[in-house]
């Protein structure tokens, strides 16, 4: 391949590692750097300054037939694509598993990666709850999906499953507990299926699942404090009951004694 492809991007950012197992998938040459590109350009000043934080977003540096004038890509999912597109193999067998694709990689983005940060990054309980209960209904979608399809687009693996797949990652990874995993029976072959291609160990080793959830463990401390201030409410009100009819009965008894 005579198009020199560089990633830039912090270390260990998950979204940078997705384009490296793109890269590992289709067996094309990335070299990677920890730090911004050097180069002084207005193109480049606009990717920084459209992509936010360098930690959260890669850039990725093209320079075509080797030439030393750059261009720029931001946005992992757009240089994914990109990376995917140097494939000797044709990644979808028609127009329809392109637009597959094109569906559900946005819907990763849209109803998975955003609610996840959420989860990883927030404290909050009422925010926590909110985001679980939405990335719980969006997993069970693809869950469903995946009940009558091996992969995301098309008979085999493309880079549309390990777009998604990266963005499952954090949840199985983190988030979920076993027994939230175990109501995704389907989510759960695809998942593993994906993440023990040689790519995605090559790239990543071996993906520890989820022993320890700090996020059910919120949801499980602000549920039993729902439940005591429920109970306790129960029992002011039994108690207002209870004196409302004790003076009842005391009226009742004080006009029977003046009669």
């Amino acid at each position: 391949m005579s198009t020199k492809l560089t990633l830039y991007c912090s270390k260990n950012n998950l979204k940078g590692k997705k384009i490296e197992i793109i890269s590992n998938f289709v067996k094309i040459n990335l070299q990677l750097s920890n730090s911004l590109p050097k180069q002084d350009s207005i193109g480049l000043e606009l990717v920084k300054s459209g992509s936010g934080s360098y930690d959260s977003t890669p850039i990725l540096e093209i320079n075509f037939d080797n030439s030393t004038q750059s261009h720029f890509l931001f946005q992992s999912n757009a240089i994914a694509k990109y990376v995917a597109s140097f494939s000797q193999t044709k990644q979808f067998s028609n127009d329809f598993n392109q637009g597959l694709s094109d569906q559900w990689i946005d819907y990763s983005f849209n109803k998975i990666d955003i609610q996840t940060s959420t989860l990883l990054h927030i404290s909050n309980p009422d925010l926590i709850k909110f985001a679980f209960n939405e990335v719980i209904t969006n997993v069970e979608c693809l869950n469903n999906y995946l009940l009558n399809n091996t992969f995301l687009a098309g008979e085999r693996m493309t880079v549309t499953d390990i777009v998604v797949s990266t963005s499952v990652l954090p949840l199985f990874s983190n988030v979920f507990s076993e027994q939230t995993r175990s109501k995704f029976v389907n989510l759960n072959r695809w998942f593993l299926t994906c993440v023990n291609q040689p790519c995605f160990e090559t790239i990543l080793g071996k993906i520890e699942l989820c022993s320890h959830s700090r996020v059910e463990n919120i949801l499980n401390q602000k549920s039993k404090i729902v439940t005591s201030n429920v109970n306790a409410n129960k029992n002011v009100n039994a108690n207002k009951n209870t004196n409302t009819n004790t003076n009842s009965n005391t009226n009742t008894n004080s006009k029977s004694v003046l009669s």
